[in-house]
């Protein structure tokens, strides 16, 4: 029981910065000049 808890935090702490890094990326992608015209 002791060990699911630590285990189910940083699980929860990696999705929130793989979701946080996605987005980061997205945001780079979208503020190169020679990508928003290919993504419009």
């Amino acid at each position: 029981m002791m060990q699911s808890r630590p285990l189910k935090f940083i699980n929860e702490l990696a999705s929130r910065q793989k979701s946080f890094l996605t987005f980061m990326t997205t945001a780079n992608i979208l503020s190169w000049p020679g990508h928003s015209n290919f993504l419009h």
